[in-house]
């Protein structure tokens, strides 16, 4: 027709582009995921009743060990705060702030009470441009031990407004730590379950 060269249109580079477009134009959210479920082959099954929740005993289990050993303890809250509101611990947990009505400057995440919740506004997430506020009440029904609003709500009233909720912890520095608090807590879990 126009004598043009389509062989342009072939290249590995505009298939690439085209896919990035593709994939940020059209995201669609994926179906929610039973966190606390943990991992059992099905030969395992057929002997336990109901589901094991692992994750939040792993949870009072670092909160137990960090009540003897002060000096685990913002880590271990650390962890408590990334399971509860689900959170990238290096992007989204260790920048956050005190807040008081989430509108605070200088982070991509700010922590405040509202009520009876404790909400997090998150600026921006990885596939949520506009951000997110997510909201959690009170468990000391159902888990006294790791009820967020009480103990992530203590560290947050000591906090001033501005603040760094979890000052001097590093992400290198929260992984290691956890890591360890969690290797510790389970040997306590297990010398405990013997007796």
């Amino acid at each position: 027709m126009c004598s043009l060269r389509l062989q342009v249109f072939q290249e590995p580079a505009l298939k690439k582009a085209k896919a990035s477009v593709d994939k940020a134009g059209n995201f669609s959210s994926r179906g929610r995921m039973f966190i606390d479920r943990c991992r059992v082959r099905p030969a395992q099954r057929r002997g336990l009743r109901g589901l094991v929740n692992c994750g939040r005993e792993k949870v009072e289990e670092m909160l137990a060990w960090s009540q003897t050993h002060e000096a685990t303890r913002k880590h271990a809250l650390l962890f408590l705060f990334s399971y509860c509101f689900l959170l990238r611990t290096p992007s989204e947990a260790l920048p956050a702030i005190a807040g008081e009505d989430g509108r605070e400057p200088g982070s991509n995440s700010v922590l405040f009470k509202d009520g009876e919740q404790l909400v997090l506004v998150l600026r921006r997430r990885k596939n949520k441009p506009g951000g997110s506020r997510l909201a959690r009440n009170c468990t000391c029904r159902k888990s006294a031990a790791s009820c967020a609003y009480h103990l992530i709500g203590q560290l947050l009233d000591e906090t001033p407004v501005g603040g760094q909720l979890f000052q001097g912890i590093t992400a290198n520095g929260a992984f290691a730590d956890v890591r360890l608090l969690g290797r510790l807590a389970a040997c306590i879990a297990q010398v405990r379950s013997r007796r």
